[in-house]
C-alpha cells in the first residue's frame, strides 16, 4: 500500500509505542541477532517514521541508514530522529539506493509484505549486505494469524492478512532461494499494550495497513466490538503479538557452487 495516500504517518508511532518491557526484549533479540559480527553500519529497510533506526543507533553502537520509499514517513522519521549517527534516503526495497556490500546487518521490521517484489527485495538485501554480515527480520506470519489480538474483532482484516504475509516456510524459502541461509527463526512474544483498554485506543488510531484497508463501516464495527470487549471481565491484560524473528547470513557457498555448475 502507499503510505502517502493515507494519514498514517501522523499517528504511527502513538499507536506503535512501547512500553519499557517491550523495548528491552527487542534490544535482547537485536543484540542476540548479530553476536560475532562487527557491526558499524545498519540498513533499517522500510524505516517508515524511523521508530527503530535511533533505537538500533543505540543498541548497536552504529550508523543507521534508513531507507523508505514513503515521503510522508520519512518526514515524520527526521522529525522524529535527530542522532547525528542516523540518516533517512528516499527509496524502494527493490532498489536500494547503497552500494555493493556497504552494510553489517540488514534490518527489516514489519515491512516484508509492503514490497512490492521480494525476489528483487532479497536480492537487493544480498547485495548491499557484506558477506560476513547478516539480516534480521521482523514480520507477521499467516502461521501466527489466530493468534493476533486484532484480528478476531475485525474478520475482513483476516481474508486481508492471509492473502498478504507469508507463513513462515514461505519466508524462509523466499530467502534462502535469495542467496541466504536461515540461522534462525522464534516467535517472540512482544508485549504491544499493558491491557485492553489501551490496546484499543491504540487500535482506534487505524494506523496499521492492514486495517486501513478496511472500509470505514467494517472498522468502526470492528472497533465497537473490540472495545466492547475491552471492559468485559474477561480483558484481562497485557496484549501480546506473537511477532516470528528471523535471523539470516548470505549463502555464499551455495552461490559459489552454483556459479561453479552455470
Amino acid at each position: 500500500m502507499d503510505y502517502d495516500q493515507t494519514a498514517a504517518a501522523a499517528v504511527y508511532d502513538r499507536a506503535r509505542a512501547y512500553g519499557r518491557d517491550a523495548e528491552t526484549l527487542w534490544r535482547r533479540v537485536v543484540v542476540d541477532s548479530v553476536a560475532g559480527v562487527d557491526v558499524q553500519t545498519v540498513l533499517d529497510l522500510g524505516c517508515g517514521t524511523g521508530r527503530y533506526s535511533a533505537r538500533l543507533a543505540d543498541w548497536l553502537s552504529a550508523d543507521i541508514i534508513g531507507v523508505d520509499p514513503s515521503t510522508t514517513m520519512l518526514d515524520r522519521a527526521r522529525r522524529n530522529v535527530s542522532s547525528n549517527r542516523v540518516r533517512f534516503v528516499s527509496g524502494p526495497a527493490e532498489d536500494i539506493p547503497l552500494p555493493d556490500g556497504g552494510v553489517d546487518l540488514v534490518f527489516i521490521s514489519m515491512a516484508l509484505h509492503h514490497f512490492r517484489d521480494r525476489g528483487a527485495a532479497v536480492a537487493e538485501c544480498r547485495r548491499v549486505l557484506r558477506p560476513e554480515g547478516r539480516l534480521c527480520l521482523r514480520a507477521g506470519t499467516t502461521d501466527q494469524s489466530l493468534r493476533y489480538p486484532y484480528l478476531p474483532f475485525f474478520p475482513e482484516a483476516g481474508t486481508l492478512w492471509n492473502s498478504t504475509l507469508l507463513s513462515a516456510e514461505a519466508t524462509r524459502s523466499c530467502f534462502e532461494e535469495g542467496g541466504f541461509r536461515q540461522i534462525e527463526h522464534k516467535i517472540v512474544e512482544s508485549r504491544v499494550a499493558d491491557d485492553w483498554p489501551e490496546f484499543a485506543k491504540k487500535i482506534a488510531l487505524r494506523a496499521d495497513s492492514t486495517l486501513i484497508q478496511l472500509d470505514d463501516e467494517a472498522f468502526e464495527r470492528g472497533l465497537a466490538d473490540l472495545r466492547a470487549y475491552s471492559d468485559t471481565p474477561d480483558a484481562v491484560g497485557p496484549v501480546i503479538e506473537p511477532i516470528d524473528c528471523f535471523v539470516f547470513d548470505r549463502n555464499d557457498l551455495a552461490a559459489d557452487e552454483t556459479s561453479a555448475t552455470a
